[in-house]
């Protein structure tokens, strides 16, 4: 089964994916710092 791959916005300089000791895990998105917007997340627990 091949991964998918996911095409970020420009703004995204790099992406961190860790897993935990549990069965979650963590997507960091390092973001060009030179932009001057603020971004916001929400996000939904699936459990």
């Amino acid at each position: 089964m091949r991964r998918p791959i996911y095409k970020y916005a420009d703004f995204v300089a790099g992406v961190e994916l860790d897993k935990t000791d549990s069965k979650s895990f963590w997507l960091k998105l390092i973001i060009d710092a030179s932009k001057k917007e603020c971004i916001i997340f929400i996000l939904k627990n699936p459990s």
